[in-house]
């Protein structure tokens, strides 16, 4: 016998646990009370978000430029870049009373 080749079984079942899903979903979005007023949330949401993204955007270089003008560094920048042997040596003199 051959083998079939492209057509496994497993993808079609997959296929239509995934479309069924999917009907479903909308069925619930469009057709529950509770599924449009979820869809109005995501609806005004997205309606803002060009000018929610720009406010944090904003919100953002003022704080990078607070922190140039103050001199300030995050604590990200603060870590020393150290070598095995020096952390060692850390340790050991740490360690000694």
């Amino acid at each position: 016998m051959e083998k079939m080749k492209g057509n496994n079984p497993s993808n079609f079942w997959f296929g239509f646990i995934l479309g069924g899903g999917s009907v479903l979903f909308f069925a619930w979005l469009l057709g529950t009370k509770s599924g449009r007023e979820f869809f109005k949330k995501i609806f005004e949401l997205s309606e803002d978000w060009e000018k929610s993204i720009n406010y944090l955007l904003k919100k953002l270089e003022e704080e990078d430029n607070l922190f140039s003008q103050l001199k300030i560094k995050p604590a990200m920048e603060k870590k020393e870049l150290t070598s095995l042997p020096e952390v060692v040596n850390k340790i050991k003199n740490r360690l000694t009373f």
